[in-house]
C-alpha cells in the first residue's frame, strides 16, 4: 500500500484530473514490443489514440476490445513508440490479476 495523504492533498489532486469512461474500438500490438499496445478510444464526443504498456498482462489484444475503463483525459500528449498519446488508460485488477472493465456511458466523468 502506498503512504497515506491527507484529504486535502487528495483534493488539489482532484481538482486538476478530468476521468472519464471511453470503449476501447481497436487494439494494435506494438511491432518490437511484447507490452505496447495502440488503442482507439470511444469517448462518445470524441475518439482519441492511447498508447498503454498492458500487452503482456492480458492474454490477446481481443481481451480488452469493446472494454470500458476509466481514462485520465488531461494529461500533456505523449509521443511513445512515434505514436501521439492523448490520454491515459486507469485499469482495475482483481486479487487473481484479471482485469475488470465496467459498463459505464462513454464520456462519463469519475468523480
Amino acid at each position: 500500500m502506498k503512504e497515506q495523504i491527507e484529504f486535502s492533498e487528495f483534493l488539489e489532486i482532484e481538482k486538476k484530473l478530468e476521468i472519464r469512461y471511453g470503449t476501447i474500438t481497436e487494439v494494435e500490438k506494438m511491432k518490437g514490443s511484447d507490452k505496447m499496445l495502440k488503442l482507439q478510444v470511444n469517448f462518445g464526443d470524441e475518439t482519441r489514440i492511447v498508447m498503454t504498456n498492458i500487452g503482456n498482462r492480458i492474454p490477446s489484444s481481443d481481451y480488452i476490445l469493446g472494454e470500458q475503463f476509466p481514462f485520465i483525459m488531461n494529461l500533456n500528449p505523449a509521443k511513445i513508440m512515434g505514436v501521439e498519446s492523448t490520454a491515459m488508460i486507469m485499469i482495475a485488477e482483481d486479487y487473481d490479476g484479471e482485469l475488470q472493465p465496467r459498463v459505464i456511458t462513454n464520456g462519463s466523468k469519475l468523480l
